[in-house]
């Protein structure tokens, strides 16, 4: 079977966990390349081997210490020598081998051990040659004295020789006229010479010959004199020591190549026996049981638990597939018991097949060809294709390898895409896995995959219940019953709003409700269908030729409409141009009124002086009325900006009507008063008071004027000075100074300095800046600034170009400093 597909059913996890029970590396090596057998006399032998396994693991003894002799046996074989550890690994193989042979036979005694005896047979049992290795070594490796007698005769030797070397150094030692010379009082060994570590410079005193250094140059290791020539000797005894050690294991080495042939096979056997043992004790682990394999037999697990759950919390669960069923459809919550489920039963089959036991009370299983596992998010980032893709395309490779011997474990199956077509595809691949015979798991929310299975033989509906007051699934498996999603449920116990619950549930009711009426429609359209069809058609081409004259209508009146708003829009601009022209004869003839009427505020004052005076001025107040009258009759075909406020020839008669209370009145102009002048045409304060002249304040401006060039402005009855010229029911305001230092004299707050035209389009901004200009220029103003921006350049050019066709502008330029630059345009105006 291919590891790709195990592994999505986690076996490699489970392998690993059962090669850390094996005892020697071997074993472990044998169990990390374990994989299910297709053959089911191999299956159920191993099954058998396990069971064999587990009821001797009481009496069989552990085989840690047991190392890979294979090497050490295929270097003897050809001649090689082995070194001290090889013989060491050779005779703890040995060793073991006997013991679990002993064991082995002992349990046998009690019961049948066909498998395991036959592996027993293949152990090595060569007692002779673990009784030499036993002679020549040590338990550190170490070669003995008896290994041979030249051995002990040279080694006696070499004993008493450094027995002699050593008694002299000790002399150079205990002397006190060598030890002042000594690093240390010892005897120290370099190079395999006994020698003295002697102080640097101190090497004469010796003499002999310097074998080593230290590392700091302080201290020299010195061979005396008197024991070099014993040196010599101890040199040639080591290596004739080293060359009766050679002759030695080469004799061993021999020995055990002779018998290399059964060492690889005990060695085979018992990495084999190592395996075994490791399957035994994770069924022992697990509490695991033997399953039963059947060729053509059905999956039937009792009590079966996943491996990978901790036992107190693992749900003990009955997978059984009912007679004459292949396939079973899992549904419930999306909380993990599904899916869960869906691998318990392939790593069950994976697990009987590679001879390990499963948890579970009882399991039936078949021998499967294959075991195929659409499980989780397949998605290539590699390959760049979608979840869906992955998936389909991983089905359509277990479709085309899956027979009637196979078991397929699809999760969450046709998910991914459209609820619909997902289904609708869902429910071909299982027709088509059910006709070959296959055993299939599969899990779903679909409720159309529901109402399928339980329509269609071969298949049946299960699910894992749900806990609805702790939100835990409980895990049990519920054979025939389909699952409910509870996905209302569990919003409502994890807090979802009330009403947003209410509201799925009114769509979910309605979803329903509409589901069997579309069903309902769809029969009945189905029989209206063709008749339907043949209406349709008559009447296509009816409508055809009406489509065509429809359109043809629609030019005309997109034509017609062009038209009728060409006119309407040529005669628009020609009234305004009537109109802008008809308010600018009326602002020159209110000009022209406001000059006559100070005119006769002058020669008011002097009709006190002569009858012909008198006669002047009421002829010019005839006048004043007439003007007015004419006026009056004017504003009602002036637009709404100029019959806003009051007229000029309400404002020149209020000033003359003031004009002439203020000079029937005989007393002096006092500091505070007010008064008007005509000449200015505005209002002022008298600050001073001097025979010849009056100083008056307008705003920040002082004017020092003649007494009868300014007349009093009597106060209202409140006190409050009376308006003279201004808009309806507000009174004027006095003049400032600009920022540009020329005076600017206001006669209404109403209008301000200054308009802003940013963000207009060009077509409302010169609407605005001529309905602006004509309100400032009747508020009296000489000049103002308008600010348009920088942007394009579009809306200043167009401002500019208009202020150069109106008469009522003197002149402009571009704002200065503190004006705004070219984003302004300072205005002029004036007659």
């Amino acid at each position: 079977m291919e590891v790709r597909e195990l592994e999505r059913l986690e076996f490699d996890r489970l392998r690993a966990r059962v090669a850390e029970l094996a005892d020697t590396p071997m074993g472990r090596r044998i169990v990390e390349e374990l994989l299910p057998t297709t053959d089911a006399g191999e299956a159920v032998r191993r099954l058998a081997e396990t069971e064999e396994a587990l009821a001797c693991l009481p009496k069989v003894p552990s085989l840690s210490g047991v190392t890979d002799i294979r090497p050490w046996v295929v270097r003897a074989e050809k001649g090689g020598v082995l070194p001290p550890e090889a013989f060491l690994a050779l005779r703890a193989h040995l060793r073991a081998a006997e013991r679990l042979r002993r064991a082995l036979t002992e349990v046998s005694r009690e019961r049948p051990l066909s498998h395991l005896l036959a592996y027993a047979e293949r152990l090595a049992s060569l007692p002779a040659l673990v009784e030499e290795i036993e002679w020549v070594f040590d338990e550190r490796g170490e070669v003995l004295d008896r290994a041979s007698d030249d051995l002990l005769e040279i080694r006696r030797r070499l004993r008493e020789l450094d027995a002699r070397v050593r008694e002299i150094l000790q002399d150079y030692v205990r002397n006190p006229e060598f030890r002042q010379h000594l690093q240390e009082p010892v005897i120290a060994f370099r190079a395999g010479r006994p020698v003295l570590p002697v102080k640097s410079g101190s090497a004469p005193v010796f003499g002999g010959r310097i074998v080593d250094v230290s590392q700091s140059g302080y201290t020299l290791f010195v061979e005396p004199e008197s024991v070099v020539s014993l040196g010599d000797k101890r040199q040639a005894l080591v290596a004739e020591e080293a060359r009766e050690i050679e002759r030695i294991l080469r004799r061993l080495s021999r020995k055990a190549g002779a018998h290399a042939r059964e060492l690889l096979a005990s060695h085979e056997a018992l990495g084999a026996l190592d395996a075994i043992f490791a399957r035994a004790r994770y069924a022992a682990e697990l509490r695991a049981t033997r399953p039963t394999l059947r060729p053509r037999g059905r999956i039937a697990l009792r009590g079966a638990r996943h491996p990978f759950l901790p036992s107190a919390e693992a749900v003990a669960n009955d997978i059984v597939f009912p007679e004459g069923v292949r396939a079973l459809l899992l549904t419930g919550p999306n909380t993990g018991g599904k899916t869960v489920t869906l691998k318990t039963v392939g790593i069950f089959a994976a697990m009987a097949q590679s001879g390990l036991f499963v948890p579970a009370r009882e399991a039936e299983l078949p021998v499967f060809d294959g075991i195929y596992a659409d499980i989780g998010d397949e998605q290539s980032l590699e390959q760049n294709l979608s979840t869906f893709s992955a998936h389909m395309g991983h089905l359509v490779e277990i479709l085309r390898r899956a027979t009637g011997n196979s078991l397929v474990l699809l999760d969450e199956i046709g998910a991914g895409t459209d609820p619909a077509e997902g289904a609708a595809l869902a429910q071909a691949i299982l027709d088509a896995l059910l006709a070959r015979g296959t055993h299939v798991v599969a899990t779903t929310h679909y409720g159309e995959l529901k109402a399928y299975a339980l329509s269609r033989p071969g298949i049946v509906n299960a699910s894992v219940s749900f806990d609805l007051e702790t939100l835990r699934p409980t895990y049990e498996l519920r054979i025939g019953i389909p699952g409910e999603s509870h996905a209302l449920t569990i919003a409502r116990r994890l807090g979802l709003d009330e009403e947003i619950l209410a509201a799925a549930e009114r769509y979910l009711r309605a979803g329903r409700e509409l589901l069997g009426e579309r069903i309902a429609e769809l029969e009945r359209a189905r029989a209206d269908h063709e008749r339907a069809r043949e209406e349709a058609e008559a009447l296509r081409a009816r409508y055809a030729a009406e489509l065509e004259a429809l359109r043809r209508e629609r030019e005309d009146f997109r034509r017609e409409r062009e038209r009728i708003l060409a006119e309407a829009r040529a005669q628009a601009e020609e009234y305004l141009r009537r109109a802008r022209n008809e308010a600018r004869a009326i602002l020159r003839e209110l000009r022209e009124l406001r000059d006559e009427l100070s005119r006769h505020a002058s020669f008011a004052q002097g009709a006190r002086e002569g009858g012909g005076s008198k006669a002047r001025a009421g002829e010019l107040l005839r006048a004043a009325e007439a003007a007015y009258r004419r006026l009056a009759l004017r504003e009602e075909a002036l637009p709404p900006e100029f019959s806003e406020g009051q007229t000029g020839d309400d404002a020149g008669s209020e000033r003359t009507r003031a004009a002439e209370r203020g000079n029937g009145e005989e007393r002096p102009f006092r500091p505070g008063d007010r008064v008007f002048l005509p000449r200015y045409n505005l209002q002022a304060e008298v600050v001073r008071v001097t025979p010849r002249e009056l100083v008056v304040r307008a705003g920040s401006l002082r004017i020092g004027v003649a007494p009868e060039e300014v007349v009093s402005v009597p106060t209202g009855g409140g006190g409050e000075p009376s308006p003279v010229f201004g808009r309806k029911g507000r009174p004027p305001r006095e003049g400032q100074g600009d920022e540009a230092g020329g005076n600017v004299l206001r006669a209404d707050a109403a209008v301000p300095p200054e308009l802003d035209l940013r963000g207009m389009t060009v077509e409302e901004a010169l609407d605005a800046l001529e309905h602006y200009l004509d309100r400032a220029l009747l508020a009296g103003y000489a000049r103002v600034r308008v600010i348009h921006g920088l942007g394009t350049g579009a809306l200043r050019r167009a401002v500019r170009e208009r202020l150069r066709e109106l008469a009522y502008v003197r002149a402009f330029r571009a704002g200065g400093e503190g004006e705004g630059g070219e984003g302004a345009t300072v205005v002029e105006l004036g007659p």
